[in-house]
């Protein structure tokens, strides 16, 4: 189900600064929340006119890091080090065939 964003970009900002690309930070967040609410099921944090209603502090501090992630971290790239082994990858993007 589509509706608000369940943190505003003054959350994500209180937690990163300022950010450059305000269309960006906000397409983050709208995504962070639709993947929240598909994993929360029936609990979608609307009233009955579509409104937001409070969302749980542990919600908005979930969507802002997610939304943080992608906005620092783009490419997906994640390092491992263990001792002297150091690993570096890319996340692999899904494909549709």
């Amino acid at each position: 189900m589509d509706g608000p964003a369940l943190a505003q970009l003054a959350d994500l900002e209180a937690r990163m600064g300022v950010v450059a690309d305000v269309a960006r930070a906000r397409a983050a967040l709208d995504d962070a929340s639709a993947l929240i609410r598909s994993e929360a099921g029936a609990e979608d944090w609307l009233d009955d006119d579509g409104n937001l209603e409070v969302v749980p502090s542990i919600v908005v501090t979930v969507c802002c890091k997610v939304a943080q992630r992608v906005l620092t971290n783009p490419d997906g790239v994640t390092n491992e080090t263990i001792g002297s082994f150091s690993s570096r990858s890319r996340a692999r993007r899904a494909t549709r065939t």
